[in-house]
């Protein structure tokens, strides 16, 4: 279900300002609050729900203002989860804020941990080179049912395309994955390329047995 801020841009937020909302969303399988402009407090309170909800399977926060503060929040939720599939946070500078990279970290450790989530999308997210992208890279080595993954115009570079690139080749379950925009050698992109077509024939092969 879709929602739109009470608040004006200017007007300051108010505490828990978000939890009727919420509330009427107990038993939804999808929470979309795109360009809903929540930051990291309305962050924490949608991490919370998501925490507790026995029912949430896809999570949108596209365009929400999130910053490397509120995605501490938003690992929490991924690492309590049970039933979240999907998470959406594109167009969010997840870089940002105190938190820094901490942020990444966190929310990667969750989503390699996590027995459930299958998709994630962090295209226009501010991540950039080979350290970062080796946070991401290491969600496929604990997750091997993460099969969908979004990193379109983030600026990975070649160093980091060869970190992602290293990872798919030792997962099976990947089957896309999404790098317009990333700066990724041509020869890193084709090798990538060959692998997740590995992933898809593997898979067909094993659901046709």
């Amino acid at each position: 279900m879709g929602f739109r801020s009470p608040t004006s841009p200017t007007s300051p937020a108010s505490p828990r300002q978000y939890q009727t909302f919420l509330n009427a969303q107990e038993s939804s399988a999808t929470l979309v609050l795109a360009h809903a402009k929540i930051g990291d407090s309305g962050a924490q309170e949608v991490a919370e729900f998501a925490s507790r909800s026995a029912h949430l399977r896809l999570l949108d926060l596209t365009g929400c203002d999130i910053t490397s503060n509120g995605l501490l929040h938003i690992a929490q939720a991924v690492r309590c989860s049970l039933s979240l599939e999907s998470l959406v946070l594109r167009h969010n500078e997840i870089m940002s804020g105190p938190a820094g990279e901490e942020g990444l970290a966190a929310l990667c450790q969750a989503a390699a941990s996590s027995a459930s989530l299958r998709h994630l999308d962090l295209r226009y997210c501010g991540v950039q080179g080979e350290a970062q992208t080796a946070h991401i890279a290491s969600i496929l080595q604990g997750n091997a049912a993460l099969s969908h993954l979004e990193l379109s115009w983030n600026l990975l570079e070649a160093s980091g395309g060869q970190v992602l690139r290293d990872s798919i080749r030792m997962t099976s379950g990947l089957f896309d994955c999404q790098l317009s925009g990333c700066r990724l050698a041509d020869e890193t992109l084709q090798e990538i390329a060959e692998l997740l077509l590995r992933n898809r024939k593997a898979h067909k092969a094993s659901t046709q047995a």
